[in-house]
């Protein structure tokens, strides 16, 4: 999970892997977000075909593992992202924790509710189950490194959004 995937695959439509419906698959880069530097943006279903034979999304239980080898909750969110890119770092935070393992998160925009901004988040999609709303529709789980204004980042885990919203992606190999 070194680096955002970067595939771009053609707009589409593939089956849902539950539901077998056919889903709107797709790929963007955003404004002047540099694909080469942080990969590119992906629907869920997308997300789910995109990554290349013998690598996989990454499952809650495989980011939980990655978030608890560095220090968990409270720790992870420095130790696993870039040190460029990121704003309102104050000066006697403790640097000495950034890209630890080389994770490297870099900041982006989403396409998505809410729409974060691109100096303090950093989402990424889940291989987990698909929840449906009240309405019936798909929702689906991303996970998140997000700043909290001040001093730390965290992370943390949302459930329930739309497959057509579009996050970053990293690949596991199995």
């Amino acid at each position: 999970m070194a680096r955002n995937l970067n595939y771009a695959m053609p707009d589409t439509s593939l089956p849902d892997p539950v539901s077998g419906d056919l889903r709107g698959a797709s790929t963007s880069c955003l404004y002047d977000d540099d694909c080469k530097e942080k990969g590119r943006l992906y629907t869920w279903t997308a997300a789910y075909y995109g990554c290349p034979a013998g690598w996989r999304l990454p499952s809650d239980e495989d980011w939980e593992v990655l978030i608890n080898a560095m220090g968990g909750r409270g720790k992870a969110g420095f130790r696993l992202k870039a040190p460029l890119g990121w704003e309102m770092l104050n000066p006697g935070d403790d640097q000495k924790w950034l890209n630890e393992c080389g994770f490297s998160a870099l900041p982006t925009k989403t396409l998505s509710v809410p729409q974060n901004d691109s100096a303090y988040a950093r989402w990424w999609w889940i291989d987990n189950e698909i929840k449906k709303d009240d309405l019936g529709n798909s929702r689906y789980d991303f996970f998140a490194l997000q700043f909290d204004g001040y001093y730390s980042f965290y992370s943390f885990k949302v459930d329930g959004l739309s497959l057509y919203s579009a996050y970053s992606v990293r690949c596991i190999k199995d």
